[in-house]
Parts: C-alpha cells; sequence; structure tokens
C-alpha cells in the first residue's frame, strides 16, 4: 500500500469524497465481484459497500456477500487486510475495493478478459456516478452489518459492555466483601501482578527478538506480507529464546509466589477485581477486542465452582476458541493454514506492526485470568479430596539428596 498512502501524504490538501480501487479483476471468472471495505483500525467502510452491491447488481454482476458477523467482529478486534482501501479508512476516507478473489494478497493470476473489465467497468462507472453527491456517502466507521441492515457503532459498544456486565458486577460485589470484612487487598494484588510479569517478559523477548532480525520485523512500520514472515532456522532460534525467557521468568515468579504466601482465595478475588478494571479500559481502546478476552472470563468465573480438575481444563480449552477462530479466519486470508496464520499473528504481534497498546493489555488480562484460573484449579482439588483429607498446601520444592554408602568389607 506505499502508493496510496503516498498518494494521501503529498494530496491531503484536496478534499476527497471516496476512495474505490480496482484489484486483481482476472482472478475470476464470471460475473462475480468481491468488495473489501475491511480497515487497518477498528472501522469498515460498510455504507459505500453496499453502494458498491447495488452498482455492480445493476451492471449485471454478482456482488460477494459482506462477512457473517462472527467474521466481522474478529477481523474488527484484530484488523487485516491487504487492500488499499485501508490506507484511505485509516485516514477517515470511505473506501472499497473492487476485485476478483476475497481480501488477501496480490497473487499471479490471469490477465482480465474484455468481459470482466467491461463488468468491472461499467460497475465502477455507476459507483462513481452515486458518488458524485459528496453529502451522501457514508463515512468509515464501527458498526457492524447483520441481516442486510446496519448496526450502529454506538450500539455495538453498548453490546459488548453488556456482554462485560457480569463480570463487572461480580467484581463489584468481591471488591464490596473485601470492604466489609476488612480483607487485605494489597497481598492478593500483589500475586495476580506477579503472574502479569511471564507474559511480559514473552512479550518483551519476543520483541527483541524481531528487532535483531531472528523474527521477521514489519514492512516499514506496517504488516509484512505473509511470504515475508516465513518460519526458518533463524526463527526457530528466537523461538528457542523466547521460550527461555518464559521458563526463567516462571521459575523467578514462582519462587516469589512461595515466598509471598498468598492465600489461593484472595489471588483469585484480586485478579477478578484488576480484570474487571483492564476490560473497561480495553473496551475504551478497542471495544472489539473483547470478543477474544470475554469468552475466556466467564468460562474461569465458570470454572470457579468447578470440583473437579478436568472441569478446569474444559474452561480454558473453551476459553481458547475464540484465538482458534481468529486463526482460520487470518488462514483464509492469506491464504495459508492455521498454524502459519497463528505464527503471522504471533510474529506481526511481537514486531510491533499491530502496535503496542493492545499487546501490553492482553499480557495483564492473562496475568488476571492466570490468577483467576489457579484459584479455580485449588477449588477443584479440594473439592475432589475425600472427605476429611487436608486441602493440599503450597510448599517451597526443595531439593533432597540421599548419599548411598557402599559398606566396605574389611580384610582380616
Amino acid at each position: 500500500n506505499a502508493g496510496i498512502r503516498w498518494f494521501l501524504s503529498r494530496f491531503s490538501s484536496f478534499p476527497i469524497a471516496a476512495v474505490v480501487v480496482l484489484d486483481g479483476l482476472g482472478d475470476a471468472e464470471g460475473d462475480r465481484i468481491h468488495v473489501w471495505s475491511d480497515g487497518m483500525d477498528n472501522r469498515q467502510s460498510l455504507g459505500l459497500a453496499y453502494m458498491a452491491e447495488s452498482s455492480i447488481s445493476r451492471a449485471g454482476g454478482r456482488p460477494e456477500a459482506i462477512p457473517g458477523l462472527g467474521n466481522q467482529l474478529l477481523r474488527l478486534a484484530v484488523p487485516q487486510t491487504f487492500g488499499d482501501q485501508g490506507a484511505p479508512i485509516a485516514r477517515g476516507i470511505a473506501s472499497v475495493t473492487l476485485s476478483g478473489r476475497p481480501d488477501s494478497p496480490l497473487r499471479e493470476g490471469p490477465r482480465p478478459t474484455a468481459e470482466r473489465l467491461a463488468l468491472t467497468a461499467n460497475a465502477a462507472y455507476d459507483l462513481l456516478s452515486v458518488l458524485d453527491q459528496p453529502d451522501s456517502i457514508p463515512g468509515p466507521d464501527a458498526g457492524l452489518a447483520l441481516a442486510g441492515r446496519l448496526v450502529r457503532p454506538t450500539v455495538v459498544r453498548v453490546c459488548l459492555l453488556l456482554l462485560a456486565l457480569p463480570i463487572l458486577v461480580l467484581a463489584v460485589d468481591a471488591l464490596a466483601r473485601l470492604r466489609r470484612t476488612r480483607t487485605p487487598f494489597r497481598v492478593g494484588a500483589r500475586a495476580t501482578a506477579l503472574r502479569a510479569v511471564t507474559p511480559l517478559v514473552v512479550l518483551a523477548a519476543a520483541h527483541l527478538v524481531t528487532l535483531v532480525g531472528l523474527w521477521p520485523g514489519t514492512a516499514a512500520g506496517w504488516l509484512p506480507l505473509p511470504a515475508s514472515a516465513g518460519f526458518g532456522w533463524a526463527a526457530l532460534l528466537g523461538t528457542g529464546v523466547v521460550v527461555a525467557a518464559a521458563l526463567g521468568s516462571r521459575w523467578a515468579v514462582r519462587r516469589r509466589l512461595h515466598a509471598l504466601r498468598s492465600p489461593v482465595a484472595a489471588e483469585g478475588t484480586a485478579g477478578l477485581i484488576l480484570l474487571a478494571a483492564l476490560l473497561v479500559v480495553l473496551w475504551l481502546v478497542s471495544p472489539f477486542a473483547l470478543v477474544l478476552a470475554l469468552p475466556a472470563a466467564h468460562a474461569l468465573l465458570v470454572a470457579s465452582v468447578a470440583r473437579r480438575p478436568w472441569q478446569v481444563w474444559i474452561a480454558i480449552g473453551v476459553g481458547l476458541l475464540p484465538f482458534v477462530a481468529l486463526a482460520a479466519s487470518v488462514a483464509g486470508s492469506i491464504d495459508s493454514n492455521i498454524l502459519s496464520s497463528a505464527w503471522y499473528l504471533v510474529d506481526t504481534t511481537a514486531s510491533g506492526a499491530r502496535g503496542a497498546t493492545g499487546p501490553l493489555l492482553a499480557a495483564l488480562i492473562l496475568g488476571c485470568l492466570w490468577a483467576m484460573a489457579a484459584f479455580a484449579m485449588h477449588h477443584a482439588h479440594t473439592h475432589a479430596l475425600p472427605e476429611g483429607a487436608a486441602p493440599p498446601r503450597r510448599r517451597r520444592p526443595r531439593l533432597k539428596l540421599r548419599i548411598a554408602r557402599t559398606p566396605v568389607r574389611r580384610r582380616r
């Protein structure tokens, strides 16, 4: 997208009402035309996309349907697009791309036929005729398409906040109980903060590995192409460094937790309260990222009353499902498998191409979820014990050395 970014920077003084991009017209046969409306932030040009679909239909083509609600939420939570419409949307300009393929990196394809050129030209001309009235052009926003209708951004934000409401209510109730019983909040908060150290260390190590060139970096500050973010021997070495940093920080945090001797119940309560505060911050900064954080939070709330350890593990697996769906959605965008798309997400996040606020909040939220998972697992192990048995205690592991002495026979 370097060309259109240069154009927008040089001609920013001119009033631009909208941008229509033509890309890869020969990648499909027949009369089907794809409309790309995703941006590189938490916005998309749905209004202009609907106008483009109407123009394609009037030109005799078949517009590809706008993705479903789930795909829209995932793409807004972690923006991913390779179309030139992303740069104008980032500047608040309505923009769409008419293409012969879904939103994906440019690939070598056949030349467009005369029929495809005529069809796309007629659709683009009809769209430009409609856009001749700048006052009626809807700008990019955080709205969603649901059943052929536009859901306004305010309604979407309120719905996402309502989904987080049970966690907020329980956090307020837990804080009120702590104040009534005069239970100190500091010890549990320190333990929860210690659990967030490991994700932060992993994030810092991954960024340093990217800076030294072991992992692929950004493309002039933007997302690199998937072909430039492959996994080779250098990436394997960098992964080993990150894993070593994770294990080392986990060992240090575990020793510190044993020395702190905080009750597991206090740690779980503090994790819930801090998680609620971080979810409010996340809602203010990037509300669609709640789609990834809320399932794990709700699952661990349910797991806090589990009576078997395997129930807690099932809850943790349910919390990971949104990330699997995200990897599957990105895999369709980069024409790859789920493992490659997961690596692409990790690499682009560690390099800083997706910003710093989101990864930092994710690391802090992971620390809170870890504290809640520890409480849920302790509660499940306690109920799984036989009646009358003492619950497990946190003990500092000690290294015991035993020297076996072989008796020496003396000769007479």
